[in-house]
């Protein structure tokens, strides 16, 4: 019976031992610098995930968590050259992206436009009220270079 019980904990103790290695091995390759599950690894994804967090960081909202994980998609070259007429963080942002007001009706990454090893354009649609009732839209083209083997906002025209 006691060489019994020795078994079963030895067993059950590998079986948790390789839960957790298995489980510390996909969190490892599945999270990114940013906490996003999926890959930062094209530059439409990186777009995404910087439109999505700097919609977050503007008013009503002013998500100071959404504001920096914005400012760390930007190169650093764009981080070094952000305007430091507005102290929060939010409104520096804005300010990069030319924009006063964040698009009431979401965006929408119309493609890549245009892609090298380093660097990369991509073409976004940001929809307002006031384009639909117009019948317009409002692009934004993104300029993207790698860094640290991730793709960074360098500027958005």
């Amino acid at each position: 019976m006691y060489n019994g019980f020795i078994l079963k904990g030895s067993f059950m103790h590998k079986i948790l031992i390789m839960t957790a290695v298995l489980f510390a091995f996909i969190s490892c390759n599945t999270e990114n610098q940013n906490g996003r599950g999926d890959s930062m690894e094209s530059p439409e994804n990186a777009v995404a995930y910087y439109c999505e967090e700097f919609f977050k960081s503007a008013p009503p909202n002013w998500n100071k968590e959404a504001a920096k994980n914005a400012y760390n998609m930007l190169s650093s070259r764009a981080q070094k050259n952000l305007p430091v007429q507005i102290d929060v963080l939010s409104g520096r942002l804005a300010l990069f992206a030319g924009v006063q007001d964040i698009p009431d009706e979401g965006f929408e990454i119309v493609g890549l436009v245009d892609s090298g090893k380093n660097s990369a354009i991509v073409e976004t649609k940001w929809n307002y009220s006031a384009d639909l009732i117009r019948d317009t839209a409002t692009i934004r083209v993104f300029y993207l270079v790698k860094e640290g083997g991730k793709w960074k906002i360098d500027a958005i025209r």
